[in-house]
């Protein structure tokens, strides 16, 4: 089959950009501790490919042991909280399908809130976090805190643009409204 000049020189150029692409992948890949087992066996392995590209496809989500979250006893929060009310969600496998986020000053109804352990999970694992949660701050009424001084308080999740996330305190009657509440999706 003969091809053109200009056929011939749109295919190096696509090549030159896989090529390229390839090279982020590896080096996201290595940040992460993918070495040349875990390039060998996806170079190899089909179904593993296709795994991974359903997920990125957001076809499937895969459930891994760092996708489970404990949510029975709260973690101990490390400021001096007492803790009033926990909603468990027993071992929770996280799907972020299965939860939204109520726009500030929505009424929870018949939501579940998700709770403290769920921001704590998320927080030291941010691979997890949906990238519709970047830009956003998150509370998790799910657990309620009192302080020393006896005022009662949540903890929020505030992530960044870059999916970077960070904790912190806030008082449960404060009125704020730039807040969204993390819940189970009704039905679940």
């Amino acid at each position: 089959m003969y091809t053109s000049v200009s056929e011939r020189i749109t295919e190096a150029s696509q090549f030159g950009k896989d090529n390229g692409l390839v090279h982020e992948v590896v080096v996201m890949g290595r940040k992460v501790g993918a070495g040349h087992g875990f390039w060998s066996e996806l170079a190899d392995n089909r179904n593993l490919f296709a795994v991974l590209v359903a997920i990125v496809n957001g076809e499937s989500h895969a459930v891994h042991d760092n996708h489970k979250f404990e949510t029975e006893k709260p973690f101990e929060n490390g400021n001096g909280g007492r803790v009033i009310r926990h909603i468990s969600h027993g071992v929770l496998v996280w799907n972020p399908e299965n939860v939204e986020l109520l726009t500030p000053g929505k009424a929870l109804g018949r939501r579940t809130p998700l709770n403290y352990n769920v921001m704590r999970s998320l927080e030291e694992k941010p691979f997890l976090i949906p990238r519709s949660w970047w830009s956003k701050s998150i509370v998790f009424r799910g657990t309620l805190f009192r302080d020393e001084d006896g005022a009662q308080k949540h903890f929020a999740l505030r992530v960044s643009d870059q999916g970077v996330a960070g904790a912190e305190f806030i008082y449960a009657d404060d009125g704020r409204t730039d807040y969204y509440t993390a819940v189970f999706k009704v039905g679940l």
